[in-house]
C-alpha cells in the first residue's frame, strides 16, 4: 500500500505540462492501461484517471497550444524572462509598470 503524502509534499511536485497530459490521454485512447501510462509519465494512476476525466478540456487546450506553435511559446518565455529582469511591474504593461503610488 502506498503511504499517504502530506499537503506540503504534494505542493512541491512540479505540474505535468498540458501537452504531456494530452500525450498520455492519447496513449490511453490507443489501448494502453492507465497504470502503464502513469508509470511511463512518472505519475500516479490517480493522476492519469483525473486527466482522463478532464480529457475534453485537456485536448482543447493542448490543441490550441500546438496551433500556436513552439515559436510563440519561446517568444512568450523570453518576454517573461526579460520582464523579470526589468522588474515584475513592467511585464505586459508597455513599460508603464506599477509604482508605490498607483498600488
Amino acid at each position: 500500500m502506498l503511504a499517504k503524502t502530506d499537503k506540503s509534499e504534494r505542493s512541491r511536485r512540479s505540474p505535468v505540462p498540458i501537452v504531456s497530459r494530452f500525450r498520455a490521454i492519447k496513449q490511453v485512447e490507443s489501448g494502453r492501461s492507465q497504470s502503464h501510462v502513469a508509470r511511463d509519465f512518472g505519475v500516479t494512476p490517480g493522476a492519469v484517471s483525473h486527466w482522463w476525466k478532464k480529457r475534453a478540456q485537456i485536448k482543447k487546450t493542448a490543441e490550441a497550444i500546438e496551433l500556436m506553435g513552439e515559436p510563440w511559446m519561446e517568444s512568450h518565455v523570453r518576454r517573461l524572462a526579460s520582464g523579470a529582469e526589468e522588474g515584475a511591474g513592467t511585464v505586459g504593461t508597455g513599460g508603464e509598470g506599477w509604482d508605490d503610488e498607483s498600488v
